[in-house]
C-alpha cells in the first residue's frame, strides 16, 4: 500500500494529461499510487492514460462506461485504493516537485490534523484577494487523511453541482470545515493552468469578481442566481447530515467507553 493515493478524474483531457503525469512523476516523494479514472472520454484521453500506465507500476486506469462527472471520478479513485492520504490533481493542472514530500511530512508532523493545503499559482495576473479565494475554494491543492474522506463519503455527487457553477469543491470543503481541522502551508506549490478566455469555474469567478479597497465582490447573475441557490440549500443539507453523523459516531463512542 502506498501512502498516498493521487486522483485524476479525466474527461477529454488528451491535451494535458500527460503534462500532469509527468508532475506527479517529478515528486521528491515518491511513496505514491496515481490513480486515473477516465470519465467517458470522447478523445484520446483513455489511449493516453493506459499509454502512461505502461510506463509506471504505479499508475492505475478506471474507466466509467458512462460520464458520471468529477466528483463521482474522485469517489471512484479515491475509494478504490487503501492509502493513508488522498490527494487530487486537475487533468489540466500541476504540482511542484515538493508537494507531496512537504504536505505529507507536515501531515506526519501535525497529527490533529485531518487536511493541508497550500498555496496556488495561476499564470495570469490576479489580485491577492481573488488568489485567496482561488485558494480557499480548491480541494486540488489538499492532501487529507483517507479516513475523513471514507466518513464523508467522498465528493457530493447531486446534480446540481454539475450546472454551470459547479460547486462539488466548495461543498467539499464546507464539509471538511469545523469540527475537522485543515492546516495551511505557505508554499505555492500547486499550479493551476487556466486561461483568460476558458470556460472553466475558476475563469469564470474572475470574470464575476472585482475588488475594491481590498474587498472581494462577486457580480450578480440572473442566469446563475438559481443555481446558486440551489447549490447552497443542497450544501446546508449535506453540512447538516455530517453532523448528525458525528453526534452518532460520538456517541457509539461513549457507549463503547461507558
Amino acid at each position: 500500500m502506498s501512502r498516498v493515493n493521487v486522483v485524476i478524474p479525466v474527461h477529454n483531457m488528451a491535451s494535458t494529461l500527460q503534462r500532469a503525469v509527468t508532475s506527479v512523476r517529478a515528486q521528491i516523494f515518491t511513496d505514491w499510487t496515481l490513480t486515473l479514472v477516465d470519465d467517458a472520454s470522447t478523445d484520446d484521453s483513455m489511449a493516453v492514460a493506459t499509454g502512461l500506465a505502461r510506463t509506471d507500476a504505479r499508475i492505475h486506469v478506471l474507466r466509467h462506461a458512462v460520464n458520471k462527472g468529477p466528483a463521482a471520478a474522485r469517489n471512484t479513485g479515491g475509494h478504490a485504493v487503501e492509502s493513508e492520504y488522498l490527494a487530487f490533481l486537475d487533468a489540466d493542472d500541476t504540482y511542484d516537485p515538493v508537494f507531496l514530500e512537504e504536505t505529507v511530512r507536515f501531515l506526519d508532523q501535525e497529527q490533529a490534523l485531518d487536511a493541508v493545503k497550500v498555496g496556488v499559482t495561476v499564470p495570469i495576473p490576479v489580485e491577492p484577494e481573488k488568489l485567496a479565494a482561488i485558494r480557499g475554494s480548491l480541494v486540488t491543492n489538499m492532501v487529507l487523511r483517507r479516513v475523513v474522506f471514507r466518513f464523508l463519503d467522498g465528493f457530493p455527487e447531486d446534480e446540481v453541482f454539475r450546472g454551470p457553477l459547479g460547486g462539488e469543491d466548495v461543498a467539499f470543503n464546507y464539509l471538511l470545515s469545523a469540527p475537522f481541522a485543515v492546516g495551511e502551508l505557505p508554499g505555492a506549490y500547486y499550479h493551476h493552468h487556466i486561461e483568460a478566455g476558458d470556460a472553466s469555474h475558476t475563469t469564470r469567478f474572475l470574470r464575476r469578481s472585482s475588488v475594491t479597497e481590498g474587498k472581494l465582490h462577486l457580480e450578480g447573475d440572473p442566469q446563475l442566481r438559481e443555481n446558486e441557490r440551489l447549490i447552497g440549500a443542497r450544501i446546508s443539507r449535506l453540512v447538516a447530515v455530517r453532523n448528525l453523523k458525528l453526534r452518532l459516531f460520538v456517541r457509539r463512542l461513549m457507549h463503547r467507553v461507558a
